[in-house]
């Protein structure tokens, strides 16, 4: 078989969910007390832990054609409490996402947990995340030192605290977001860079009391979630980059990439793209809580 080299990329293409709003979806329903309905769900393996952690957790999940509807008949409320020892393991599989946001989601979720994940996982430091769960109260503790199996108690209420997230981590500060929402008070986190903002959309979207500006986020918890809701994911404009690049490269290319999230804070590339001498045309779709569309890229020889 011979393989020539491309000398010009041209098409209309789609792209699966986007992975960061994907896991946000998947776990925010262990919060909701009622349906979110998905469409276009990333289908990557890292989400696909979330959505098997969620199962186990009491979320019912059914998918119907191209939806998945996960529902909570439960919700989490302190009576639900107990002494009971038992431990859930649950399996984070490579995904450092779903550890850490979990495990500000399990700080106040009722029962004994243990956080685990495969080789590489297991070497990522979780420190960044048990130090302010700890402040907010969480009984949170690495077993070995820095990194996984994670333990988790989960608390009946949490403290409200002022967090500098000095690493613009999006998943620290998710976690501590997910916590807050169970902490009687003004929870405030300051970043010097604002870091992707998916969570704080998400939140204020399903009317939490939240506000967020220039890497200073406010929520003032507690906070229920509750109501059926209806998401269809824009597609992952990290995937979409790489085809954005390859028709800004090749002369005589153009690519559409269509319903891609447009999310300012993921799409600073196109701004290189410009500066490179393609053409970057924008249509902006309907912005629900965060905004997609379809980019056009016509590469700087062909205009």
């Amino acid at each position: 078989m011979l393989i020539s080299p491309a000398s010009k990329i041209a098409g209309n293409l789609h792209f699966s969910g986007d992975k960061s709003i994907s896991h946000r979806l998947v776990l925010v329903s262990l919060l909701l007390s009622g349906t979110i309905s998905l469409q276009n769900l990333a289908e990557c393996d890292d989400v696909k832990s979330s959505l098997e952690i969620v199962q186990l957790l009491g979320v019912e999940v059914l998918r119907s054609g191209k939806i998945l509807k996960l529902t909570n008949k439960q919700g989490v409320s302190p009576e639900k409490h107990s002494s009971d020892k038992l431990v859930n393991t649950l399996d984070c599989g490579n995904s450092g996402t779903t550890a850490r946001l979990l495990s500000g989601i399990l700080a106040a979720w009722p029962g004994h947990f243990r956080l685990t994940g495969d080789a590489s996982l297991s070497r990522r430091p979780m420190q960044r995340v048990i130090e302010p769960l700890k402040q907010m109260g969480a009984a949170i503790r690495c077993d070995n030192g820095l990194t996984l199996p994670l333990l988790v108690t989960g608390q009946k209420s949490l403290t409200p605290i002022t967090y500098a997230n000095i690493l613009s981590s999006a998943q620290v500060k998710s976690a501590i977001l997910f916590a807050a929402l169970n902490a009687h008070g003004t929870t405030t986190i300051d970043e010097p860079v604002t870091s992707r903002d998916h969570s704080e959309r998400l939140l204020e979207y399903m009317g939490v009391p939240i506000r967020f500006s220039h890497g200073h986020i406010e929520v003032i918890g507690p906070a229920k979630l509750n109501g059926d809701y209806t998401f269809t994911i824009p597609g992952d404009i990290s995937s979409a980059a790489f085809f954005a690049i390859g028709a800004a490269t090749f002369p005589g290319s153009q690519v559409i990439l269509e319903n891609v999230l447009l999310n300012p804070l993921r799409t600073k590339f196109l701004e290189v793209l410009r500066r490179m001498g393609s053409e970057i045309i924008i249509e902006p779709g309907i912005t629900a809580w965060e905004p997609s569309g379809s980019i056009r890229i016509i590469s700087g020889e062909q205009k």
